[in-house]
């Protein structure tokens, strides 16, 4: 496998694992899942300016963080799409 392409998906794993389980510190906060939520985790949506490794981090440690939302397959949809975008 071509170093960068390992370099590249390992950058993403640990920003997805990162970006996951700072969203379940906030869930066992009660800051994470409800009608207003408040994520450490979004602080990580700026690697995406830093490094093109961090979007497909930041989307499936949204998608991973999301699975335990008590609004289900919504929150897991759409909250993705929404940090996708930003």
């Amino acid at each position: 496998m071509n170093n960068k392409k390992t370099v590249f998906i390992v950058k993403s794993a640990v920003i997805a694992a990162l970006y996951a389980g700072l969203t379940y510190v906030a869930g066992m906060l009660n800051l994470a899942y409800g009608p207003i939520q408040f994520r450490f985790s979004e602080a990580l949506t700026i690697l995406a300016c830093i490094t093109p490794s961090a979007i497909p981090g930041l989307t499936l440690g949204c998608v991973l963080g999301n699975i335990t939302s008590p609004y289900g397959i919504i929150d897991i949809l759409c909250g993705t799409v929404a940090t996708f975008l930003a």
